[in-house]
């Protein structure tokens, strides 16, 4: 007789600090745990040989925005944060715990360089345009290769990159956006500033709040970044504004408006997302201060 088959009914994510967040199945969007090798070890002073399994090369899992407010979803250490702070305040993940329909589970590891009490470079946090949050862990380079810090990964080597990338974007709409422009101008210049806006906001993270030495430090580059990005969303909706009244054909309009619509849903969510980077710094400082 055919055994049944096994089915994942929750996923535990499991930190460096030995915390776990779990979620139910139906949370995710979906999953892709690639390449899970499995290993056998035998523990120094051990009789037994134990199963461990590895996600090689690495994992991506998108959680539905509304796993953010289910209280059953909430940290178990830190409970002052939402499921989505918990993931993005620290790079911390360590493994997957894949629950199953009849009690039992397995642990898959994921890639991480980071030692003790330290954050892995491989991963990269992001909330999407839609509110869902995207987790990815990359695989480990090979040795003595350089890592690939593609859009995946938040950078943190230039402090500065959200402000030259606001001032770049902000020249855009200065320079780009004219009473004369085209239909077709118009839609390669909104597809330029949308897809610059949604990378700031992939990459928002530590690039737009680079460590400071103090908590006054840091809320006065965030102050900072949220004026230029005032005055550039100022800017932008004067540009734009002559444009309902062009004599174009009614597709061609249609078109532009959903283009500006995207485009102000980026920025709305820019601007979310800033509140709640200097809000997780301020939360980072009271949980040292708790653990103090």
């Amino acid at each position: 007789m055919a055994t049944k088959e096994k089915k994942i009914v929750a996923i535990v994510f499991g930190f460096e600090n030995v915390e776990g967040l779990r979620f139910d199945i139906d949370a995710f969007e979906y999953t892709d745990i690639r390449d899970v090798r499995m290993s056998y070890i035998q523990h120094r002073g051990s009789d037994k040989l134990e199963e461990h399994c590895w996600a090689e090369d690495g994992v991506e899992l998108l959680i539905k925005k509304e796993a953010n407010d289910n209280p059953k979803y909430h940290p178990t250490t830190y409970k002052k944060l939402t499921p989505f702070q918990r993931l993005k305040i620290f790079n911390d993940i360590v493994s997957l715990e894949l629950i199953y329909d009849d009690g039992t589970s397995r642990y898959v590891y994921v890639p991480y360089d980071g030692d003790s009490c330290e954050e892995s470079s491989l991963q990269s946090v992001w909330e999407t345009e839609e509110g869902n949050l995207l987790v990815k862990v990359r695989a480990l380079p090979e040795k003595d290769n350089v890592p690939d810090k593609g859009d995946e990964v938040r950078f943190t080597s230039h402090p500065d990159n959200t402000e030259l990338a606001i001032a770049e974007i902000h020249q855009k709409i200065r320079d780009s956006i004219s009473q004369d422009i085209s239909p077709e101008e118009c839609d390669t210049v909104f597809n330029h500033i949308h897809g610059a806006i949604k990378e700031v906001n992939q990459r928002i993270g530590k690039a737009a709040l680079p460590e400071c030495d103090t908590l006054k430090e840091t809320e006065a580059v965030y102050e900072r970044i949220r004026d230029a990005a005032l005055k550039m969303i100022g800017e932008w909706k004067g540009k734009r504004l002559p444009i309902f009244d062009k004599k174009w054909e009614l597709d061609q309009k249609r078109c532009v408006m959903n283009k500006m619509l995207d485009i102000d849903h980026a920025f709305e969510q820019f601007l979310r997302l800033l509140d709640e980077e200097i809000m997780l710094e301020r939360l980072c400082i009271e949980l040292y201060d708790d653990c103090d």
